[in-house]
């Protein structure tokens, strides 16, 4: 299974401000994602919001993914890892990135992929969202 599988970032561990669009990441030759979101402190007030996006080509205009976006998270549900799952392979576009945008006041965080073969990912109902 490990040889099937390939883990990407896209956004950096970061203190995020505004808008943040991640690195595009390939998803060709691989039949699933799940998304990891390890979302960092977020001060007073702030709030986080993570979706993901695609696109045909990696430095084109990017579009969200429908559903595929983690519920806001504030200063009570910060520091703490989520996960999301996407089927690639002939229902996605090839690429694919994460977009946080970032609120009122500081929040921190990191996105990545894992990327891997057909039903690599195990039971995909308790991920926070499966499309």
């Amino acid at each position: 299974m490990l040889e099937e599988t390939k883990l990407v970032t896209s956004l950096q561990p970061q203190a995020f401000s505004g808008a943040s669009a991640g690195d595009a990441v390939d998803t060709v030759g691989y039949d699933e994602a799940v998304v990891i979101f390890a979302c960092g402190v977020i001060a007073a007030n702030g709030t986080l919001d993570v979706k993901v996006q695609e696109c045909d080509t990696s430095d084109g205009t990017f579009t969200d993914v429908e559903d595929a976006v983690f519920s806001q998270k504030t200063p009570t549900t910060d520091q703490a890892m989520y996960a999301g799952y996407i089927r690639c392979e002939g229902v996605r576009k090839r690429w694919l990135k994460a977009h946080a945008t970032q609120a009122t006041a500081a929040a921190t965080g990191a996105v990545a992929f894992l990327l891997g073969g057909k039903n690599f990912t195990g039971a995909p109902q308790s991920f926070a969202f499966n499309v």
